[in-house]
This record gives C-alpha cells, structure tokens and sequence, in this order.
C-alpha cells in the first residue's frame, strides 16, 4: 500500500514538472513577411488569379485581381504558385506553369566585429573585414558622410557570418564615415565613425624632424649628444649671422670714403663727397692712411670669423646628418624615404 503512494506520488512529481517546463518555453510565433506579387500585364485578360499552395499540396491563398500586381502576406517557408487568366467571361483560359519559392524573414545585420584602422586617402584599395549575422542575397553595405550621402561600397562573403569591404579611398574625401549595411528600408544596423580617411601628409610634414640637429638623437634617449649638436648647430649659425651684419656695416663705411691716391709711396687721401655738394666749402684733403687701415682689419677680421661661424655650422649640421642616416636608415632599412631626404635636405 505504501508503494502504491509513493507511485502516485511520484508521478505526481513528474506531472507538475512537465507543465512547468512548457510554461517556461513559450513557443515562438513566426511572424508573417509582407511582398508584392507582379507579374506582366496582358492585353485582353478581365482578371488574373494567382494560386499559392504549400510543399504539400495544400492551398494558401487563392487572389483574384484585376490588376498586375498584388500584396500578400506569408509565414516563411516553401510553397510554389501558379497565374491563371480569366477571359470577359469569367473563364480561366490559360494557366502558368507552376513555380516554387521560398519566403525568408530578412532579418536585422547584427555586427559583432569590424576592424577599425585610420586609412590612407592616397591608397588605391582597401580592405575591412566585418564579422556580421544576417547577411542575406538582398543586402547592400554603403558609407555615410557627415551630409548623410550614402556612398554604395562592394564587399565579399567569406561565409555566413564574415564579409570583407572593398574600399577605394582615393575617391572618397578625408573624412569619418559611418558604415550602414541594410537589407531592406526597416531592416539596417549603422556603425558610427566605422572608418576614417586620413589625408596623406608631405613628406617633410612627416619627417620634419630629422633636419633639426639635436631632436632624432634625443628621442633616441641621446640626451648629450643631441644638446651639443643642438646648441652648437644655433650658437654657430647665431654667430655666422652676427659677423655678416658687422661685414656689411664696415663695407659701408668703406664705401662712403672717396679714396684718391696722390702719390706712388702707398700715401692715401680720403675727399669726403658732402664737400662736393656745398660750392661755398673749401675742398679739403686730409689724410686718412690710419683710418683705412682701421675699417680694413675690421672688415677682414670680421669676415674671417664670418667664415669660421658658417663653417662651424655646416660641420654640426653634417655631423647631425650622418648620425640620423646611419641610426634611421643604415640601422633600419625599412625607412628607404629617409635616405632621400638625408641626401636632398631641401
């Protein structure tokens, strides 16, 4: 007797169990796809009569219309149609073969990867590769502006859930741009800022730096030898300008002077041209043989440093050539523009 209760109970247990079950998994309602049915308008039929059965044989929908298109709403699966016309009289005279399709829920592309990478507007093809589902053979992908001009782009299916942009960034202006991949007007998924086109930099706006003495060596942690470099390529070239000013001013001096040599015995007369302007005034000679010997050395003096200044210059400026070839070329081979630039500075 005692068993005959656990049984029930038991099965009692079991019961409860399944309907808890089936309440917890509700089931999934499909929802209906809505298309329009066309098909070629034919002179002399009253109406037309579109015939939709199921897999099985079994009818769907049976529309009569007088026109050559209508909307009709389906689960999705299988099923197979037929066109039948009707004459003035209300007679089917001719009917179309039959002709199976399938109806598909487009569903919404959800994106799960994208790789995002600046790209070079001076690029002829670029490649970006997405791992999307809901993919479908309806799906368009394009490239929205900041106006919200949508751009159509290509792209390719490596399978079910990777596709693969095909981008040519030499017709597009540098930009961000949102990427939409849609399958119809209601069904799309947008990805902001998904690319970028960056606008190709000179080639001295890219490597500026390595015509100033003193920056390639410090961010190679050459502290020393980039503040000597540095400090002397400016010192010097300060220098070379300071000592051309003082040439030129001494120059002119020199060339305000009207020198008239009297005599054989290297006895200089100096003749002031404002005498000659005044004819009230008394010419006067005078000698000036020290004056001149003073401008002269001055002249030579400082031209000679001017020299030593500039040479000065060009040897930290040489130096500091060599040491960016032979650290971001010889040392690195993949940086080939960098020799251009080191052989043509300007």
């Amino acid at each position: 007797m005692k068993y005959h209760y656990l049984k029930i109970f038991i099965i009692f247990i079991i019961f409860i169990d399944v309907v808890l079950l089936n309440a917890q998994e509700p089931k999934e309602e499909k929802k209906t796809v809505k298309y329009t049915e066309k098909w070629t308008k034919i002179e002399g039929v009253a109406k037309y009569r579109l015939e939709i059965y199921d897999i099985d044989n079994k009818p769907i929908k049976t529309i009569e219309t007088e026109e050559n298109e209508v909307e009709i709403e389906l689960l999705p699966g299988k099923y197979k149609k037929r066109l039948g016309l009707i004459n003035p009289f209300n007679q089917i005279f001719l009917y179309t073969d039959w002709k199976t399709f399938e109806i598909i829920e487009v569903p919404i592309p959800r994106v799960a990867y994208i790789e995002k990478k600046p790209i070079k507007s001076d690029k002829s093809h670029e490649e970006i590769q997405i791992s999307v589902n809901g993919i479908v053979e309806t799906t368009k992908i394009y490239l929205k502006d900041k106006n919200n001009q949508m751009i159509p782009i290509k792209f390719k299916q490596i399978d079910t859930n990777r596709i693969i942009l095909e981008i040519n960034p030499q017709t597009l202006s540098a930009d961000n741009y949102d990427i939409v991949i849609k399958n119809s007007e209601k069904k799309f998924t947008e990805i902001p800022n998904a690319i970028q086109i960056q606008q190709k930099k000179s080639f001295i706006s890219q490597n500026w730096k390595y015509l100033i003495p003193g920056i390639p060596q410090k961010e190679r942690k050459q502290d020393t030898k980039g503040n000597i470099l540095q400090w002397g390529f400016v010192g010097s070239l300060l220098s070379a300008g300071y000592f051309y000013r003082q040439v030129i001013n001494y120059q002119k001096q020199y060339d305000n002077l009207l020198l008239i040599q009297l005599t054989n015995n290297n006895t200089f007369y100096l003749i002031s041209p404002q005498f000659f302007r005044n004819t009230d005034s008394v010419l006067f000679l005078y000698q000036q043989t020290q004056e001149i010997s003073k401008i002269e050395k001055k002249f030579h003096r400082n031209a000679n440093a001017f020299y030593y200044s500039l040479g000065l210059t060009a040897l930290f400026y040489s130096y500091h050539l060599i040491d960016v070839y032979y650290y971001e070329f010889y040392l690195n081979p993949s940086k080939k523009e960098v020799e251009l630039m080191i052989t043509i500075p300007f």
